[in-house]
């Protein structure tokens, strides 16, 4: 990615590290002569709030940047001083009032439950009404809150009934409690509203390995992927069925 802003910056950080150029900026300066510090009080208990203190010091001097608060944060963290890290992201909230990355942090280390801090982070988000709905649902149904889950789900469904996103979170539900008359139906809309662009023949193929007939599904993902569909998940749903169908072989070749 020669035209990369982002790798050209990590790359100069990489260089000015291994003392090799300056640092691309200000805020990197700091970060690297913060991390030559805590490596030069290795042997330090107290080198955790040293290096807190170093930074807050040495970015009292430059424009504020949430990457300087974030560090900070971290720092009296691990010096296991909290107060001081939530006076820290304060004072970033205070300066850059608008930051989402210091209102993750302000969420994080106001909530105990890390699942009821990434629920808050994406509630306090720019994101539209159901993409927010569909982020807590994911987190929440990874997190096995699954009553929880349904009202962002129920919420989805209020706010936009024919999305494809949906329509697959619906799917999969259905083929999770087993219920293979209510994924015929949502296969049936997936077919006729060509929902995975390829006339729904990922449905299908789920559906037929659901009841059993691997051989039909591996048939129907070989078709997908013979039409274009180049995705690792493609290959990998196709290499389940095979390994379902006892083909390992096979299966190892698609994963």
């Amino acid at each position: 990615y020669p035209d990369s802003d982002v790798y050209r910056q990590r790359l100069a950080e990489l260089r000015a590290v291994q003392g090799l150029g300056a640092a691309p900026d200000p805020v990197a300066a700091i970060l690297i002569d913060a991390d030559k510090l805590r490596d030069s009080l290795k042997n330090d208990p107290a080198s955790a709030a040293k290096v807190a203190q170093f930074i807050e010091d040495r970015a009292a001097s430059i424009k504020p940047d949430p990457r300087l608060f974030g560090a900070m944060v971290n720092a009296w963290i691990a010096a296991g001083q909290r107060d001081k890290a939530s006076a820290a992201i304060q004072r970033g909230l205070l300066a850059l009032p608008d930051d989402a990355t210091l209102k993750m942090i302000s969420v994080q280390l106001t909530t105990d439950d890390p699942v009821d801090a990434q629920v808050a982070v994406i509630e306090q988000s720019s994101e539209p009404p159901f993409e927010k709905a569909l982020g807590k649902y994911t987190v929440l149904k990874a997190a096995g809150r699954n009553d929880k889950a349904a009202v962002e789900l129920d919420a989805m469904r209020k706010l936009d009934p024919e999305s494809k996103k949906l329509l697959e979170i619906d799917f999969l539900e259905s083929i999770g409690r087993r219920d293979l008359e209510a994924a015929d139906k949502l296969v049936e809309k997936a077919v006729r509203t060509n929902a995975d662009s390829f006339e729904g023949k990922t449905y299908r193929a789920r559906v037929a390995g659901a009841k059993g007939d691997n051989a039909a599904a591996i048939s129907l993902m070989q078709e997908v992927l013979s039409a274009g569909a180049a995705q690792p998940e493609t290959w990998r749903l196709l290499g389940r069925f095979q390994m379902a169908a006892g083909r390992p072989g096979e299966a190892v070749s698609s994963y």
